[in-house]
């Protein structure tokens, strides 16, 4: 923390800012008009006082803000539609209305671009002292990230320890004095990935910033793209005024308290840490597949929560821009939503707004929105809860991405077994309760996991993809239960892909169902005849009657589409929770499976339910929970019914489609 003697220096050095900065615009968009100097008591020195950043009074400081492209790359992209930097950093602060309330601003400077290359002076002049003194003239802080992903030294390709001094003896008199500006003295040093070696590397940078800076916070990084933090807790940099950087992509395990305190959650305990790069979004063009695949639900609030709990951890997210990867708008800068980083960084910055701020102390009501809070409530038989049990060898893992608690179970093989496990409330009261399964998905997941709730008025069957939602409590019905431990849901395990047994939530009903969903079939109980269903192929439709249709199927068809009925024009929500259910039997002898599909109607008809009901003689009622990858205006419910030597009867009753959340 500064002395009183130090704070009264600062009065006077905030004014005495470099004339090579202030002679610079005041930003990209201001260019020719006089820059400002700061006020005096427009913002606080930080400090390091043990893992924790401080003001000059000593409040704890959490700084949260964004990253914004390297400036030198804005009009890279060539089919983008692109913004002035200048603009970027006014939405990113709300100086523009647009409700982000970042209160740092990351700065990447990149001495390269492709075809062109600018000498410090030059590319500071363009690229640098605007947005720099943009952040002064708004009263954040701003980073000043030597943005090099490379490795170091002399050898192996890397970066002289001579470019980076040269580099940093002109940036650290620049802005020395300067209490906005922060130093980040290397974005990303590779190899060797030795903590020993790149401190005594970096060691000499460091003294020579402090000779001419004493008093600017640095930001220091480390090998392996920014991940050595433990070691750096075990043998920091000798200076006294360091925090570490940490950089956190979804390829380096699930957002579990487990995987990061083992990344850096221990080593923050001891040492300042810093995030200045993390971020996000779902499979698509918004992401890279190798290191920034993940989705809102299941890393994003994770991470959040995590953070949220440990304030002394300050974070930058990566990138506030519609280009580089993982970016928090698309290329017209519509924000990114739903399972994509947008939205939820925004909304976080704005919840925690007032939150250890620096000069400032908290005021009421700034930390009620740490953290996400939970979906639902109830009583919770996970797998590591007394009355879980299964049968055959399961397997304990922890490293998917939005598992429920300390880790999960799957059956191992990922092949159709007899495995079961059990999930056996002690339920409080009687009543009615909502039951909802919690799974972690991947593409490799069952798409058809058989669950059964034994309930005071029988037991229940339905299957559930485990290849798409999840992460969350997935809803399978409301039924009415007997106090005490009498019921239970057992998942067999006894469909193809890998199946997961992670939590069960029972949670009481209060009289409401929240799976009676606004119903997207029209006529799914045939009281007003064929209409809007239709037939293609070998499928011939009867009279419906008493609720029931049945339908005539052709022997001979080779492929399940030869013969099908369906309906169209169902709007689904990417991300939410739906309920398909039918009653249906055949007339062939022998049990068979048909397909019942629910679909995009544009090629190549993307499949958001695959289900594979067996059939028999008798009528039996099927329910498949589902969440939609895409979202469609208008989707389409298919029953193929073809793949059959013999012609046979099918009869579909209670045809149902419902959104559960």
């Amino acid at each position: 923390m500064l002395s009183t003697a130090k704070k009264l220096l600062r009065t006077l050095t905030a004014l005495a800012i470099p004339l090579t900065l202030l002679a610079g615009p005041a930003s990209a968009a201001r260019a020719g008009e006089p820059a400002a100097q700061p006020a005096a008591d427009a913002i606080q020195w930080l400090s390091v006082d043990g893992n924790q950043i401080r003001d000059e009074d000593g409040r704890p400081v959490t700084l949260r803000g964004v990253s914004v492209l390297a400036p030198r790359h804005n009009a890279e992209c060539g089919d983008c539609n692109p913004k002035p930097i200048s603009e970027l950093i006014d939405m990113s602060v709300d100086a523009a209305g647009g409700g982000w309330h970042s209160k740092v601003l990351r700065l990447p400077v990149t001495e390269w671009a492709p075809n062109d290359s600018l000498p410090l002076a030059e590319n500071f002049a363009r690229h640098v002292d605007p947005y720099v003194q943009q952040a002064i003239d708004l009263g954040i802080y701003v980073i000043v990230d030597f943005h090099r992903v490379q490795n170091y030294g002399d050898g192996n390709g890397g970066v002289p320890q001579s470019i980076v001094k040269e580099f940093w003896d002109y940036v650290a008199p620049r802005y020395a004095g300067v209490p906005n500006v922060i130093f980040e003295v290397y974005n990303e040093p590779l190899a060797p990935t030795n903590w020993a070696t790149w401190k005594s590397y970096i060691t000499p940078v460091v003294d020579s910033i402090r000779q001419v800076a004493p008093d600017n916070l640095i930001l220091m990084g480390s090998p392996n793209w920014s991940t050595m933090v433990n070691e750096a807790a075990a043998d920091p940099i000798d200076d006294a005024n360091t925090a570490y950087v940490y950089h956190l992509y979804p390829n380096q395990g699930p957002s579990s308290v487990a995987n990061l305190d083992q990344k850096f959650g221990n080593a923050s305990r001891s040492i300042p840490v810093i995030l200045t790069e993390f971020g996000w979004n779902p499979a698509g063009e918004f992401t890279d597949p190798a290191v920034t695949q993940g989705t809102t639900k299941c890393w994003g609030n994770g991470l959040r929560n995590y953070l949220d709990e440990r304030p002394w951890i300050s974070w930058t997210a990566w990138v506030f821009d519609n280009y580089w990867k993982p970016q928090m708008f698309d290329k017209n800068w519509n924000l990114l939503g739903g399972d994509h980083q947008g939205q939820f960084v925004k909304d976080w910055l704005g919840q925690l707004k007032d939150h250890n701020q620096p000069g400032t102390d908290n005021p009421p009501g700034a930390g009620d929105d740490l953290g996400v809070p939970p979906s639902r409530t109830g009583i919770v038989v996970d797998n590591t809860s007394p009355g879980y049990s299964d049968s055959g060898d399961w397997t304990t893992a922890d490293t998917a991405h939005g598992f429920h608690g300390v880790d999960y179970k799957h059956d191992g093989s990922g092949t159709a077994s007899a495995k079961t496990a059990t999930f056996t409330p002690d339920l409080p009261a009687s009543g009615r309760y909502n039951v909802y399964l919690w799974w972690s998905p991947n593409s490799n997941r069952t798409a058809a996991a058989p669950v059964s709730i034994t309930h005071a008025g029988g037991t229940a069957a339905l299957t559930v993809d485990q290849r798409t939602g999840g992460c969350d409590w997935g809803l399978l019905g409301t039924y009415d239960f007997t106090a005490g431990a009498g019921q239970k849901l057992t998942l067999s395990a006894d469909s193809p892909g890998y199946t997961i047994a992670d939590a069960v939530l029972f949670e009481p009903a209060d009289g409401t169902d929240p799976g009676t969903g606004e119903e997207l079939l029209v006529n799914g109980d045939f009281a007003a005849g064929l209409d809007p269903w239709y037939s293609i192929g070998r499928a011939t439709p009867g009279t419906p009657a008493g609720g029931e249709l049945c339908t005539a199927v052709a022997g001979g068809t080779t492929q399940t589409w030869d013969a099908l009925i369906g309906q169209d024009n169902i709007p689904l929500t990417s991300g939410g929770q739906y309920a398909l259910s039918f009653t249906a039997s055949t007339s062939a002898p022998a049990a068979h499976t048909v397909r019942a599909a629910v679909e995009s109607t544009d090629f190549p008809h993307p499949t958001q339910l695959d289900a594979y009901p067996r059939l028999t003689g008798e009528e039996q009622r099927y329910t498949y929970v589902f969440s939609p990858t895409d979202s469609l205006d208008a989707a389409r419910l298919r029953f193929q019914l073809g793949g059959q030597a013999q012609p046979y009867t099918f009869c579909l009753a209670g045809a149902s489609l419902t959104r559960r959340n």
